[in-house]
Order: C-alpha cells, then structure tokens, then sequence
C-alpha cells in the first residue's frame, strides 16, 4: 500500500527568495547573513540551479538516442 509523504507547508523569503518552513518565523538560510552574504547565497543558488537543469536536458539527450536506437534496431 502507498502512503504519500507529508505535506510540508513552506513559504518564500522575501530576501533570499528560498523556501522555508511555515512554521518558522525567519528563513532559516539567510537569518544570519549579511546582504552581501545573501547576494552570495543567490548567486551559488543560481549556479546549481543551471547545472541541474543542465544535468537534466543531457539526461532528455541520452534517453532520446537510447530510445531512437531502440528502434532501429527493434526492426
């Protein structure tokens, strides 16, 4: 039988633009962070935010000539 997971209510910081959990009363990534740490925090987040969604289109490439090559030789 399938339980899903729990729901976790979470909210965006207005300074950081991460999520945290609603029942925090501040962002528990840039609470004690200066603004130029927050800048720094965006910046890093922002780069692994871009090398996952390249990790993700070469994952589509690969499928897509497996699948391709999969046909061809299914004939």
């Amino acid at each position: 039988m399938f339980i899903p997971p729990p729901l976790r209510l979470s909210k965006k910081c207005q300074r950081c633009g991460l999520r945290y959990p609603f029942r925090a009363e501040q962002c528990v990534h840039c609470k004690h962070l200066s603004d130029r740490e927050v800048e720094q925090l965006k910046q890093r987040v922002q780069q692994q935010n871009k090398a996952h969604r390249n990790l993700g289109i070469l994952f589509f490439y690969i499928a897509l000539l497996v699948f391709i090559a999969m046909l061809l030789f299914s004939q």
